[in-house]
């Protein structure tokens, strides 16, 4: 009948408009769904950025860290380390001057000893220190030739033997023969110097320091060995850093200011090597250090 009829159009009427609303909805869900995923990417782009950025001001926050250390170092060493030789050599210099003629030369040769030893450890703590302020800047760089590790270890020997022989401590060489190595050879020796005079500093009269070479794969081991009075163990992880704050005088009394392995460290890792120390109160330390050697193709 026409009434069926009008409602059985009413209903496909119906019907259509809710699937219609269906779809319309479906529409917008999936672009709400679509809002939502752009959303959580955006969200996900920021949290990482924002990542980055705390990892990029914790880098910068140590940096100025180390630089703040580095600063207060530095002016430790002119305000303090650097002036009391001179100090020292000053009041020497004063006494000899007005009591010279009164003076045993006996008396007299000792001041001058001691005004030889002042001065040769202000002039290497100077030396230390241009170097150090020279890496600082950038301008300091390894001019990489072929070295013989003995002859550089020889040539350390005699350098320090006039305070080795102050202190009557015998130093030891036992490098293996044949063995060079990738370096600049000021550099080595001024590493190998830092560290015999270091061990030097804290070793007892007629003690002993060694001075060895070991072959490791592709590098030269150095180790200066020492039975001194050895280092805290609460030191060592830190003993290389700027902000280590162990400070022990040697075994007559000897200053220093730990910039001298500071410098070791940063020549060794210029030269692509590492540096370790191994110690215990009473009976000493070894100091390893390692150099590359040097290989037949490098041409140098």
């Amino acid at each position: 009948s026409p009434a069926s009829a009008a409602v059985a159009a009413a209903e496909r009427r119906g019907r259509t408009s809710h699937a219609e609303q269906c779809i319309e909805q479906n529409k917008k869900l999936h672009q709400l769904n679509r809002e939502i995923t752009d959303l959580q990417r955006e969200l996900i782009q920021k949290k990482n950025s924002l990542e980055h950025t705390l990892k990029e001001l914790n880098a910068t926050n140590q940096e100025l860290e180390e630089l703040n250390a580095t600063k207060d170092k530095f002016f430790s060493i002119i305000g303090h380390d650097l002036k009391n030789p001179f100090n020292s050599l000053i009041g020497m210099n004063n006494l000899l001057i007005t009591n010279a003629d009164k003076y045993s030369p006996e008396k007299v040769r000792r001041f001058a000893k001691q005004m030889h030893d002042s001065s040769k450890n202000a002039y290497n703590l100077l030396e230390n220190l241009l170097e150090w302020a020279r890496i600082q800047r950038g301008e300091l760089e390894p001019d990489l030739k072929k070295v013989d590790s003995v002859e550089g270890i020889n040539e350390v020997k005699e350098l320090t033997e006039s305070l080795a022989n102050s202190k009557d401590i015998n130093v030891q060489t036992a490098p293996e023969d044949d063995e060079t190595v990738l370096a600049d050879k000021e550099m080595l020796k001024t590493i190998l110097r830092n560290l015999v005079t270091n061990s030097l500093k804290y070793t007892y009269s007629r003690g002993i320091v060694i001075i060895s070479t070991q072959r490791l794969e592709s590098y030269l081991q150095f180790t200066v060995s020492d039975n001194g009075v050895g280092i805290p163990a609460e030191y060592l992880d830190k003993l290389f850093e700027i902000d280590c704050n162990l400070s022990q005088e040697g075994t007559e009394k000897e200053k220093g200011t730990g910039l001298g392995l500071i410098l070791c460290k940063e020549f060794i890792e210029k030269h692509g090597g590492k540096i370790r120390v191994e110690s215990e109160l009473g009976k000493g330390s070894d100091f390893h250090f390692t150099i590359p050697l040097w290989k037949n193709d490098e041409g140098g």
